[in-house]
């Protein structure tokens, strides 16, 4: 029943990803609609659902839009660290309640030991370079951060407070290459 569960959730997971990836331009657009009407709102909300699944269109692609706008840099900035916040504590407790108990059932005790050995050895750094790199699909760290039970000072340390500095590095990057070209 609890494999059942997760499969789901990774097909739905899935189809999305699928569907994004083969038209990030009409996804693209609905973003700048919504932003242009609803604001700091609607960067909240991209935010917290691009950074739900990975996919194309990361998170820092909905506050840089923002800049586009016109919007206060310090408003993008706080709705995007909402956004990604939140989205990470929710990642992070679908993989303690669901992925958790799913890999403890797929696996032998021998293996699971093995692996929440390696994660609390290195999971850490993992979950620091997913956050600050765009290379390692973060989402997925978050996942295995809760089900190996990471400590959540840990998992804020490693893996939200890299997102404070890689989105502000990002925003202030963009702001000033918006400013200086326009």
């Amino acid at each position: 029943m609890k494999n059942k569960r997760l499969l789901i959730l990774l097909a739905i997971i899935l189809t999305i990803i699928i569907i994004v990836s083969l038209s990030p331009h009409y996804f693209g657009s609905i973003i700048k609609q919504n932003i242009k009407k609803h604001g700091y709102l609607a960067i909240f909300v991209f935010t917290f659902l691009s950074d739900f699944i990975d996919q194309p269109l990361g998170p820092d692609i909905v506050a840089i839009i923002g800049l586009y706008f016109k919007l206060s840099i310090v408003f993008i900035f706080l709705s995007s660290l909402l956004g990604t916040w939140s989205v990470s504590l929710v990642n992070y407790y679908l993989g303690k309640k669901i992925l958790s108990n799913s890999i403890n059932d797929m696996h032998s005790s021998k293996k699971y030991k093995k692996s929440y050995y390696l994660i609390h050895k290195y999971g850490e750094y993992g979950l620091f370079l997913s956050a600050a790199l765009p290379i390692v699909p973060y989402t997925i760290c978050t996942w295995f951060a809760g089900a190996f039970k990471m400590k959540l000072r840990n998992f804020f340390f490693y893996g939200m407070l890299p997102k404070v500095i890689k989105t502000g590095l990002i925003l202030l990057t963009f702001y000033f290459i918006y400013n200086k070209l326009l």
